[in-house]
């Protein structure tokens, strides 16, 4: 329904932030993760290995692994790995099961297949699929404006 605009490539679409939180690794505590966002303003970080790949992604719509129940707020001191386990084992339904990505050459059509099959609101960019290295975030904000830019 877009046209043409569902073959143009991520690499072409201008970011509203063109810069990716990386400083969170897959054993940063939960809590410094969204540390993290409420300093830099984001409400989504990426999650790296010691390499710099993109293992996993923590957003604030993983908070409802505490819930407003006492007896699991301990989970902010777990690591990212384990806080996100325990999110996906509760949400199966509502938190993938890996982490999404897209590449730079892949389509705005792909973008919001992805976005639309995973309920999912950004996606990470990596640099290739092999160094999986987090370049930048694409988000729902980003496709909008260039639907709108149309």
């Amino acid at each position: 329904m877009i046209g043409k605009l569902a073959d143009k490539q991520v690499q072409e679409i201008q970011p509203l932030r063109d810069h990716v939180v990386t400083q969170v690794t897959e054993s940063s505590k939960a809590i410094m993760a969204f540390r993290e966002m409420v300093n830099r303003e984001v409400d989504h970080v990426a999650v790296v290995n010691k390499l710099g790949q993109l293992v996993d992604n923590i957003s604030l719509r993983d908070l409802r692994g505490i819930r407003p129940e006492v007896k699991v707020f301990y989970r902010l001191w777990s690591t990212v790995t384990e806080f996100k386990a325990k999110v996906r084992e509760e949400f199966p339904d509502k938190t993938p099961a890996g982490v999404m990505f897209v590449l730079p050459t892949d389509t705005l059509f792909q973008v919001v297949e992805i976005m639309a099959t995973k309920h999912v609101h950004h996606l990470f960019v990596v640099d290739d699929a092999t160094s999986l290295k987090p370049t930048r975030v694409i988000t729902q904000a980003d496709i909008l404006r260039e639907v709108l830019a149309k």
